[in-house]
């Protein structure tokens, strides 16, 4: 069996892998079999650079919402006075009536 094979194969079992270094951190570590650890040691090599190949760019942190209103959404908060917050996934997480300091808002004016 080569590499590629393996990697596939344990793959196919639900074993998920980081490298660490050169370390190979297979999860869950636990289900590995007597047949699969001298089988990983024997590719080590072979699976640490087909790991590191496959490993993607990191994303750039990312604060977890917005927080800068887009123009549009200023022009809607201040016509209807209210707001809403997501994600950056576009989970709802604040949606209320909002006062800006200094202005009269009647109730019930939209």
């Amino acid at each position: 069996m080569d590499a590629i094979t393996l990697l596939d194969y344990l793959r196919t079992r639900g074993f998920s892998f980081q490298v660490d270094g050169d370390r190979i951190n297979v999860s869950p570590s636990s289900r590995l079999t007597e047949t699969d650890r001298p089988l990983i040691r024997q590719h080590k090599a072979e699976l640490l650079a087909i790991l590191r190949q496959a490993e993607p760019e990191p994303e750039p942190k990312r604060p977890p919402f917005k927080l800068e209103p887009t123009e549009e959404e200023w022009k809607r908060i201040r016509h209807f006075g209210a707001a809403t917050i997501r994600t950056t996934e576009g989970k709802l997480i604040y949606a209320g009536r909002v006062r800006f300091e200094g202005e009269d808002v009647e109730e019930g004016s939209n």
